[in-house]
Formats: C-alpha cells, sequence, structure tokens
C-alpha cells in the first residue's frame, strides 16, 4: 500500500510543483545506504515521511530530518501508528487515497510557498 501510494500519489504530486521526488531505493551509487540517506535529507529541500506501520527506518530518518531543522511534512493513515515522541507535529491523517492527494497537495503548496517567502 505505501508503495503505491508513494509511486501514484506523493511523487507525481511532488513533481508537478517542479521538485525532484527520490527515495534512496531509487538511486544508483556505491558505498554506504546510510551516507547517502543523510546526504539526501541535508540536500533535500523539503521531506515527506509516512509513519504509516511504524518502520524503524523512517522514524531514525525523521530524527535526522528534524535534527537538521528541515521542513517535514509529516503523514499517517491513523493517529495510532504516530508514536509519543513526535505526536505534536502537524501530521496530515488520511483516510484514503483521494483524501491524501487533496490534503497533501495543499501541504506542499503552503510548504513551498513558506519557503519562498523566506
Amino acid at each position: 500500500m505505501l508503495q503505491d501510494l508513494y509511486e501514484q500519489i506523493i511523487k507525481p504530486l511532488v513533481e508537478n510543483f517542479g521538485c525532484r521526488c527520490e527515495r534512496v531505493d531509487e538511486q544508483e551509487f556505491n558505498g554506504s545506504i546510510r551516507d547517502r540517506i543523510l546526504r539526501n535529507i541535508r540536500e533535500a529541500r523539503f521531506i515527506i515521511a509516512d509513519v504509516t506501520e511504524a518502520r524503524p527506518n523512517c522514524y531514525y530518518e525523521l530524527g535526522v530530518a528534524h535534527a537538521l531543522e528541515k521542513e517535514v511534512i509529516h503523514l499517517a493513515n491513523s493517529a495510532q501508528d504516530i508514536h509519543f515522541d513526535v505526536k505534536d507535529f502537524n501530521f496530515i491523517i488520511y483516510a484514503d487515497r483521494f483524501d491524501l492527494e487533496r490534503k497533501l497537495r495543499r501541504r506542499i503548496r503552503a510548504t513551498i510557498l513558506k519557503e519562498n517567502r523566506e
């Protein structure tokens, strides 16, 4: 499900705003995966993090993004997926793919507009 949402909703939306959207498993490189992920986070204009299914690597990468003070768009399919230590962030809670698309489009637009004002 998350793979489909990424390929059919998240990536096309981000690219429609003129940004590149890419996960580390889409990149060709030699060397450390961790180093590549950290570099990608450092260089990202903004991060989209879906904590649905509570994968530990997602929380690790989310923590790095927060430590680097990156703009993060937080997503979850249910509020129950959100761990206590990040519940204070403004998550997009989505019911289905249509709900995600509508809400994420608005949030990306607001994130890019905020960035352009700064």
